[in-house]
């Protein structure tokens, strides 16, 4: 299989994972309805024999610390459903991928808090769970294997130096990012095959990643065929490699200014458009990488109402909605 060199865009994932400190040793299981991606085991993993492991963590990069669950040694992709209240559905839909440079999620931070705050708004989500790369099983050792990562991607000339800062390091898009991508075309697809199920509307599915899991939405959109393409699509502070095809859904894209490793976001907002798709653009001057549903204090915060009211200006949202949940 063909390997993608894969920019460290789409590893910023692991910064916000890698300075996470323990805060218990498990975390508990969500209490929605969980729904398998695929029939049986995933295409691919049929030796795989890793534990999937959970521990609640507290992400100091933000102050006050923000509180998460981190996954790893995914194996078997789930979606975790998100409904909204009885009476408040719109119709709409939304995969929701949260990131972690393929080697973790950060499944509170950047996957249950967007989809309950997409169901606050009558929208379905959905949190999926997306093969990663094998990590140790001992909640210590991967906590060590992310500092590790951190220290290689942020390593810097001391300060004096003339020389230029390193090029940060690069990850190859290889057969378990692949498997991520084809776990996230498959979740859209499981969605809109269970659409009456969950009221939903199949033409109004989109999908939505951050970090690494902007790579599986914005990725596993491309790579798709046509037919089976997300109705719309969010990449957050995330990069997608390779060339895009044409009949691409619309786009919305955020990050922060002060995140050097979304620097290459306006050029995919330009390759998307110029594809004929349409596509929005949000750069926020501050923000740090990870952002996701954390509260700064600033215009990052509010994001995620802008991203809403895309949603409606595209028509995949009532217009006129309350913002508010």
């Amino acid at each position: 299989m063909k390997r993608h060199a894969l920019a460290t865009s789409m590893v910023i994932g692991i910064l916000a994972a890698a300075v996470l400190i323990p805060a218990s040793s498990a975390a508990s299981p969500p209490t929605q309805q969980v729904i398998p991606v695929w029939e049986g085991v995933a295409p691919g993993a049929e030796s795989w024999t890793q534990k999937e492991g959970s521990m609640e963590v507290s992400n100091p990069s933000f102050q006050p610390a923000v509180p998460d669950t981190l996954l790893w040694n995914v194996v078997k992709p789930t979606l975790t459903v998100f409904r909204p209240a009885s009476g408040k559905a719109n119709g709409a839909a939304v995969v929701v991928a949260p990131g972690g440079g393929f080697r973790v999620l950060s499944f509170e931070n950047e996957g249950v808090r967007v989809a309950q705050w997409l169901a606050d708004r009558g929208i379905t989500a959905f949190v999926l769970k997306y093969r990663l790369n094998r990590m140790p099983d001992d909640p210590a050792e991967v906590r060590k294997d992310m500092d590790r990562m951190l220290a290689a991607a942020t390593a810097r000339p001391a300060a004096g130096a003339t020389a230029p800062a390193p090029p940060l390091p690069r990850i190859e898009f290889g057969p378990v990012e692949l498997a991520a991508l084809s776990d996230g075309t498959q979740a859209v697809k499981v969605v809109r095959m269970r659409a009456k199920e969950f009221g939903i509307d199949p033409q109004r599915v989109g999908i939505i990643g951050f970090s690494a899991g902007g790579a599986v939405s914005g990725g596993s959109t491309a790579r798709a065929a046509a037919a089976d393409r997300a109705n719309f699509v969010a990449v957050i502070y995330a990069g997608v490699p390779g060339d895009l095809p044409k009949q691409l859904p619309p786009a919305f894209f955020a990050a922060a200014a002060d995140d050097p490793l979304s620097a290459s976001m306006p050029d995919l907002f330009a390759r998307w458009r110029a594809t004929g798709a349409a596509a929005e653009l949000h750069i926020y001057a501050k923000g740090q990488h990870g952002f996701g549903t954390v509260k700064q204090g600033l215009p990052v915060d509010h994001w995620l109402d802008a991203f809403h009211a895309w949603l409606a200006q595209q028509g995949f949202v009532p217009k006129g909605t309350a913002p508010g949940g």
